[in-house]
């Protein structure tokens, strides 16, 4: 079981980074889904992560 731990937190290592560096979360739920599909799984993380970012009043054009 810690083998398998050590796997998976080596695969999901680059996208939680990518995630923490952006929106400064450290602490994320790992489901069933996001062992079974990785890739969405950081793809969401991601995509929510820009959603949430504040637009920049230059770029919202006022």
């Amino acid at each position: 079981m810690r083998n398998l731990t050590f796997q998976l937190a080596k695969r999901l290592e680059y996208g939680l980074r990518l995630v923490k560096d952006r929106v400064g979360k450290d602490n994320f739920i790992i489901s069933r889904d996001a062992l079974t599909d990785m890739e969405s799984f950081i793809n969401d993380l991601m995509k929510k992560a820009y959603q949430s970012e504040p637009v920049p009043d230059a770029v919202k054009g006022e």
